[in-house]
């Protein structure tokens, strides 16, 4: 049955993230590839472009391989084009974000141009905060940060509370203006929300980890040197299992909070 297909698959994905968000990239990848092989074999739409997809938001987002995650998104959109997947099972969100974070800004464009074209013919719930994401996500890759956090603004009216956040607290960021960053990053870790994992459309496993860790550097570059080792060490025990490929990161933060406390002794 094609719910018990979609269940499972959901299911599949919560695994995925559970794993993402404590660095088990290897396990997380292989609970993706689970979801994407049960909806294969119903004959899901869009199936193997969003397996390839999630495997390539993964290369560059977590694991900062560009070149990877621009190989396995190339395969997937070659072995299946997103013009051969239905309007409502492609994975335009994925997808924009995708092009976004590798800077094809362009590329980003001319997916919500189709976006529109099949909207004028096709309605669903949601696509307009959808469309008001993928323009947040071009803007933040064009470096157009204001427009950026205006377009996650008026994305941000869906189920999940704390979803878009991260995003927005990035705008602010990459903006210079840490005291909104903090603020909007904060929120984004204290919110109880029970859609914060994949399945359920949250964000943790892309962006948990990065909020500890970019929290504990904007406050100790503010000479907030307990908050930042507080968040440090959520960081660190967040990611102390981690796959081996992410423990230079881990290590580097121990060396940081290292660094603060001798300071703090001193």
């Amino acid at each position: 049955h094609a719910s018990d297909v979609t269940a499972l698959s959901n299911d599949a994905q919560v695994l995925a993230d559970l794993f993402q968000v404590r660095g088990h990239l290897a396990e997380a990848r292989r609970w993706l590839a689970e979801a994407g092989q049960t909806r294969r074999q119903v004959g899901s739409p869009g199936a193997r472009l969003e397996s390839g997809v999630a495997e390539a938001w993964l290369d560059v987002w977590v694991r900062g391989d560009r070149a990877g995650a621009e190989r396995k998104l190339d395969q997937a959109l070659s072995s299946e084009p997103i013009a051969s997947v239905p309007h409502a099972a492609r994975p335009y969100e994925q997808l924009a974000a995708l092009f976004s974070a590798l800077g094809r800004a362009e590329r980003a464009k001319a997916l919500v141009a189709l976006f529109d074209r099949e909207r004028q013919s096709i309605t669903r719930i949601g696509d307009e905060q959808l469309r008001h994401q993928m323009l947040g996500d071009i803007a933040l890759a064009e470096r157009r940060y204001a427009d950026a956090q205006l377009e996650y603004r008026e994305a941000d009216a869906g189920a999940c509370v704390v979803c878009l956040l991260p995003r927005l607290a990035s705008a602010y960021d990459l903006a210079d203006n840490a005291d909104s960053a903090i603020a909007i990053f904060t929120r984004y870790e204290e919110t109880p929300d029970p859609f914060r994992l994949r399945g359920a459309g949250g964000a943790d496993g892309d962006y948990l980890a990065i909020t500890y860790r970019r929290l504990g550097e904007l406050l100790e570059a503010k000479g907030d040197r307990q908050k930042a080792v507080g968040y440090y060490l959520k960081f660190v025990e967040l990611w102390k299992t981690a796959d081996p490929e992410l423990q230079p990161k881990v290590a580097e933060v121990r060396q940081r909070i290292a660094r603060l406390k001798d300071t703090e002794g001193k």
